[in-house]
């Protein structure tokens, strides 16, 4: 009943393009969010303009598009047309790998030196999260539109593997899967929020442009500007609107 209700299901391109622009804006505004709580001013998210938060998302929904449309392809022709041994939809591999990811977060997130998870290696974990979402929806989807089974006892390598206990749970790793794909999404802009706000507290010689204002003699330094407001900070982590 819910497999043929899920078959009826069509959106459109420009559908999908608002889903996918929605994801991209609240994304964005985790990320704004945490941002400025960190530097202690939450409330400055409330001088975010509509058109800022647009554009500022604007490169995150392109870049996700991309890779989401890249992991969805692979995922889904794998599992149509590849040999059944090695069919990534019909594997606990894509479990596996987000299972991965996501300790990677929750455990060493705080214990890896900095000189190796810096904030720029936010563009490779997004594009790894973004390409495990599209092989999962993409396995997914083709096998859930003809009848077959999402995790296939055809592909078991020997009998009583661990793959046997994803088939004999097939419906709990397609929602274990889903649940950790969700709080992936909204951990990495809280995680990476924060980074970034304790860069530019620890680091603002090296990260931010110096600002001179008239009527002060004090060093500030220039985090963002939006229109005629601008957020500037000191060396004593004094914040100035």
């Amino acid at each position: 009943m819910f497999k043929e209700k899920f078959k009826q299901i069509q959106f459109s391109l420009l559908e999908l393009l608002s889903i996918l622009s929605f994801l991209g804006l609240c994304y964005c505004l985790f990320y704004k969010y945490h941002f400025y709580n960190t530097l202690g001013i939450p409330w400055f998210i409330t001088n975010l303009s509509p058109q800022f938060v647009f554009f500022a998302s604007l490169k995150l929904i392109i870049f996700a598009t991309i890779i989401l449309s890249i992991g969805y392809f692979i995922g889904f022709f794998f599992s149509k047309y590849s040999y059944k041994v090695i069919r990534v939809g019909s594997s606990p591999l894509i479990l596996i790998s987000i299972f991965a990811y996501f300790i990677l977060f929750l455990i060493f997130q705080n214990s890896l030196p900095e000189y190796i998870f810096t904030i720029k290696s936010s563009d490779f974990l997004f594009s790894y999260l973004c390409v495990n979402t599209g092989v999962f929806l993409g396995a997914f989807y083709q096998q859930f539109t003809v009848n077959e089974d999402i995790v296939n006892e055809n592909i078991l390598l020997y009998s009583g593997s661990l793959q046997m206990q994803f088939i004999k749970y097939k419906k709990e790793v397609i929602y274990v899967s889903s649940f950790f794909l969700i709080i992936l999404f909204f951990m990495q802009p809280m995680y990476f929020g924060k980074v970034e706000a304790k860069k530019i507290l620890n680091e603002k010689k090296i990260y931010l442009s110096k600002a001179l204002l008239k009527d002060s003699i004090k060093d500030w330094y220039l985090i963002e500007s939006m229109g005629d407001k601008v957020l500037l900070i000191d060396k004593k982590i004094i914040l100035k609107l």
